[in-house]
């Protein structure tokens, strides 16, 4: 009896053991889906609060970094409207000034054309009120000297048709000095000829008591014609002379006023005149070269100093844009320089705002470790006060 009893009460001990034991992993059961439900509403928990963090991040991210762009913005705006004040400021300098010195320099240049042009005209109507002291060729050659000055003055004034005019008018005149230069020739050769015959043809006397020899009449034909050849080769220098703007008056040469040879002897010869000091056509050459290179010399003077005048404006506008180049250079360089300056700024910002979000992150991270461990202890401490001992060795032994 008391085996079965014995065995019964096993029997019965182990039948309420089985059902603490079945009643414990029900309990276990429980306690899991309890922690598993936590787990759960802890872990979308975190994810909704992480994807706040990650909206908010990202929003200050991008507000920060278009406050940056938009400051940038605000202030390369700022530097471009001052930089284009003082560039218009300069240019309106540089514009006064340059209006200033042109208009100093036209005046300068006005008043030393009127200068010259006055010495000019008063030196012209002095030689003419003084043409009474003055010779012909004097006279001339100032006259004409200060129609090549007033040529020259309307020319560089830029007077419209005036060149044509004077042009026109200085061959004028020496088309009509030619042609008087022809006509008084021919009343010379007339005049010549009448007097000749005048003096050939007797006037009392029989006709063969007055005939001259044959050799006396060539001999006189001759010499005429050579007088002749020698005033038109007169009148040819003084016209070329005269194209020098200064008139020669023909010239006189010592055979003009010779009698034919022979005629001396007759009791009807006119009485013979003195022969006036004329000028050889060497020189007429003379002084026409001489004239000439006086002129060439003034020409080259003025050319010279027009050159120079223009040298000097090269080197002035070469200089002003050298200057302008070292400006723009300049101002270049300092606009890299902000521009640099900026970049650098902005890329430390960056950089800042990087280091920022890695920092947060790194924070979120170890919050979230912190939450882990802190659940993990929180199982730890559920399990050691609730769970019995076979029960976290049976749990043990599962997680093995």
């Amino acid at each position: 009896m008391s085996l079965e009893t014995t065995m019964a009460q096993t029997i019965q001990d182990i039948r309420h053991l089985r059902s603490k034991i079945e009643a414990s992993f029900e309990r276990m059961n429980q306690t899991e889906a309890l922690f598993q439900h936590d787990v759960t509403e802890i872990t979308s928990m975190l994810a909704r609060v992480r994807a706040e963090q990650e909206a908010i991040a990202l929003a200050n991210y991008e507000h920060f970094q278009w406050s940056a762009i938009h400051v940038q913005r605000l202030f390369r705006g700022f530097l471009a409207r001052q930089l284009h004040r003082q560039l218009v400021a300069v240019r309106a300098a540089l514009r006064i000034q340059r209006a200033f010195r042109a208009m100093r320099k036209r005046r300068a240049e006005r008043r030393r054309r009127f200068r010259i042009m006055s010495k000019k005209v008063l030196r012209g109507l002095r030689g003419v009120q003084a043409r009474e002291t003055l010779s012909h060729n004097e006279l001339l050659d100032r006259v004409g000297h200060n129609m090549i000055i007033e040529r020259q003055w309307r020319m560089a004034m830029g007077v419209a048709d005036t060149e044509s005019d004077l042009i026109h008018a200085l061959y004028r005149r020496k088309f009509v000095r030619k042609r008087l230069g022809e006509l008084f020739r021919h009343i010379y050769r007339i005049h010549s000829a009448v007097m000749y015959w005048k003096r050939l043809v007797p006037v009392k006397g029989s006709f063969f008591e007055s005939v001259l020899p044959l050799e006396v009449v060539v001999e006189s034909i001759s010499e005429c014609q050579q007088s002749h050849d020698q005033t038109e080769s007169a009148a040819v220098a003084a016209e070329d002379s005269g194209s020098t703007n200064a008139i020669t008056p023909l010239v006189n040469t010592p055979s003009q006023s010779k009698k034919p040879a022979g005629m001396t002897s007759s009791s009807h010869a006119s009485p013979r005149s003195t022969p006036k000091k004329s000028m050889t056509r060497e020189e007429l050459r003379r002084k026409r070269r001489e004239y000439t290179q006086r002129v060439l010399e003034e020409n080259l003077k003025k050319e010279a100093a027009r050159q120079a005048l223009i040298e000097k404006q090269r080197e002035t506008a070469r200089a002003a844009e050298e200057a302008q180049r070292q400006f723009e250079l300049e101002q270049r360089r300092q606009r890299l320089q902000q521009a640099e300056a900026l970049r650098e700024d902005l890329e430390r910002r960056g950089l800042l705002a990087i280091r920022d979000l890695q920092a947060k992150k790194d924070e979120e991270i170890r919050k979230e470790e912190a939450v882990q461990r802190r659940m993990q202890d929180a199982r730890q401490r559920i399990a050691q006060e609730v769970l019995s001992y076979e029960t976290q060795m049976l749990l043990a032994t599962k997680r093995r």
